[in-house]
């Protein structure tokens, strides 16, 4: 059987590298918002793990608030046209306050006439398989449940730490597994045993072991939210998937709701609902969860009367104890809603150690009930 397999669109790459601020050497988290020209040398599709075709913008690097920006995502064809971006264009890239930068705008005065037009493939860059653009989606899709691109970047999804957190599973060693087809569905990675891996590049014995062992704490350990968001359903995030498995307890009562049933949920939309039960009911989909269940990961979860049910929290600043998504996976856990900014609706502003002043001020205009991250605990039963 040929082993070898079509390469990616474009290689997973970071959108960023961190540079100093300033000559002193030391790099500065809250570098301020900065915006400056770049070109456009090239536009190329990233194949993603539910599909998804994403056009990034190949750029000349150029520095912009503490990193070196080479590559930024364009989103989909609609934000291309929307801007009328080019290859061959000047554009306006920013960066926010975050590591990751976004064109602002094309610099039409700065055209010489030879910029060219760009469109997302009519076929996908990994398979070859047809793509299309599904009604009331602004985005465009590998149909090929099978495509390598899809494959590679699900079983990284699968294994990263916000999933099941199997420790060694990097890009590398998912790229050569599924280049060998020793895993060709997120099921299989625990049929693997130490000799199938031990003979991969930079891999031996006691790496190979390691990896078996860490699969099969992730096996053990994996908790419900985590799982459904790992399957990789299509906007199926960290809280959607937190809230699917309060309100459903396992993966069978999900699988069997309808779309009525879903949409009927908090937040869940006509739209979304749908997708999630097509999901469900897609033959290969059901068999990936057989196979899961087989290998004993069938984890439940808490429904109704968390310590937090009803209750909306807003964060700002550090806290010591956990991290922003620990804590607000902790909210989640408890039947309680994590919410960006506070409004009329919040119950409490957890205040930890540098605390944002527009959230203060939110809080403070609402009347939000103030707690630190002790009181916090408390109400998790920390």
């Amino acid at each position: 059987m040929e082993s070898k397999r079509p390469p990616l669109a474009l290689p997973k790459r970071l959108l960023a590298r961190h540079v100093p601020c300033s000559s002193s050497g030391g790099f500065q988290a809250d570098c301020p918002s900065r915006r400056r020209t770049a070109l456009i040398k090239d536009i190329e599709a990233q194949v993603g793990r539910t599909g998804v075709l994403t056009p990034v913008a190949i750029l000349e690097p150029v520095h912009i608030g503490g990193v070196e920006v080479t590559h930024v995502s364009l989103h989909n064809q609609d934000g291309i046209d929307r801007k009328d971006l080019r290859v061959g264009d000047r554009v306006v890239v920013e960066r926010a306050g975050d590591v990751i930068p976004h064109v602002v705008k094309t610099v039409t005065s700065k055209r010489s006439g030879h910029e060219k037009k760009y469109h997302l493939p009519r076929t996908c860059p990994s398979c070859g398989g047809k793509v299309s653009q599904p009604k009331g989606e602004a985005v465009t899709r590998c149909t090929n449940s099978s495509c390598p691109a899809r494959l590679m970047q699900s079983i990284q999804h699968f294994g990263s730490k916000k999933t099941l957190d199997i420790d060694g599973l990097g890009e590398k060693l998912v790229d050569q597994l599924v280049g060998e087809q020793k895993v060709e569905s997120p099921a299989d990675l625990f049929d693997l045993r130490a000799d199938d891996v031990a003979s991969l590049e930079r891999m031996g014995k006691k790496s190979a072991q390691n990896l078996i062992d860490a699969i099969d704490e992730a096996r053990r350990n994996v908790t419900l939210p985590q799982l459904m968001y790992g399957l990789g359903i299509p906007h199926v995030g960290r809280a959607v998937a937190g809230n699917l498995a309060r309100h459903f307890g396992s993966i069978d009562d999900l699988a069997g709701a309808s779309e009525n049933d879903l949409a009927k949920l908090d937040g869940m939309g006509r739209t979304m609902a749908s997708v999630i039960a097509q999901w469900f009911g897609n033959d290969r989909n059901r068999r990936l969860i057989r196979r899961l269940r087989q290998h004993g990961i069938d984890p439940k979860a808490r429904r109704a009367g968390g310590r937090l049910d009803g209750k909306t929290l807003v964060i700002t600043g550090s806290l010591d104890s956990m991290t922003r998504e620990e804590a607000e996976d902790a909210i989640r856990a408890q039947g309680g809603k994590a919410a960006s900014s506070a409004s009329n609706q919040t119950d409490y502003l957890v205040v930890g150690s540098s605390p944002g002043d527009a959230k203060l001020h939110d809080a403070e205009e609402h009347d939000t009930q103030r707690i630190g991250e002790q009181q916090f605990r408390n109400l998790l039963g920390k």
